[in-house]
């Protein structure tokens, strides 16, 4: 119980007696798992909402840490005080030049934190998206095992042999997908499963789509609204089941990270 991905599994047994009812011994059927589908579903769910706070929390974090602790007085605020207070000083005095050097290199000062903040925002936002694009790969290759299990699983089913060692390989790869985005699924034939995606999109049937994300470096103004930010697509078996998810709530790192670089850290740079 110990061995990541196990499941309970049990060796059905069937009497066996003759047609004057003597006991010919017991036969023995495949071997079956003992799985409550709904808490895996559950736990699908609950692994995707968990992967895409940790990966908000991970990119908001260094946003605090530039800020600094309060008594640090090393956030912009306390810097847009020192120069209020360096003004203040000079209204008093204008003509003296220890107060007229003091304001403006306080000026200086505040106007580098608040590019150095900028600066932190397009980087953050830049690799928000370069570690987007590596989700997308890896979760291109899940899909991709998906179907490979289930045409294992439908070969093994329909030669009636036992796939419960192929669903707990499923299973594992299913979980690890559910951390890249929140998905569904709904058995089919011979044990097999179609994946969809939050929305109800088809993510794998008989054969897996394909996401497509091809992004460019972001600059300070760069958004989806003026096309400066690359959009994430499902491509099907024809140009006609092409969708854009890219401002779809999809769950997992993917929703965390899509909305990191088009939402929050764009609100950042833009007040």
């Amino acid at each position: 119980a110990s061995t990541e991905g196990y499941s309970r599994k049990t060796l059905p047994q069937e009497t066996q007696v003759s047609q004057l009812g003597l006991g010919l011994g017991v036969s023995l059927n495949n071997i079956v798992r003992r799985v409550d589908m709904n808490v895996l579903k559950d736990i699908f769910t609950q692994s995707s909402r968990t992967e895409q706070f940790k990966t908000r929390e991970s990119y908001l974090e260094r946003i605090q840490q530039f800020h600094g602790p309060s008594e640090a007085e090393s956030a912009i605020s306390a810097e847009l005080s020192r120069l209020n207070d360096a003004f203040a000083a000079l209204s008093v005095s204008p003509e003296d030049p220890a107060l007229l050097n003091t304001t403006v290199n306080q000026a200086r000062s505040t106007a580098a934190k608040f590019n150095d903040f900028s600066d932190l925002i397009t980087q953050l936002r830049n690799e928000a998206q370069e570690e987007l694009k590596s989700v997308v790969t890896e979760t291109n290759n899940l899909l991709r095992d998906v179907q490979d299990l289930n045409e294992q699983i439908n070969r093994t089913s329909a030669s009636g042999r036992s796939v419960a060692n192929l669903l707990d390989q499923r299973d594992q790869v299913m979980r690890k997908l559910s951390q890249n985005i929140d998905i569904s699924y709904f058995p089919a034939e011979n044990d097999t499963i179609v994946v969809l995606d939050k929305s109800g999109k088809t993510l794998v049937d008989s054969s897996a789509r394909n996401l497509e994300f091809n992004p460019t470096p972001l600059g300070p103004e760069s958004s989806l609204g003026n096309g400066g930010s690359a959009t994430i697509t499902i491509t099907g078996n024809n140009s006609a089941e092409n969708a854009d998810i890219t401002q779809q709530k999809m769950g997992g790192r993917m929703e965390a990270l899509l909305t990191l670089r088009d939402e929050t850290l764009v609100q950042y740079q833009a007040q």
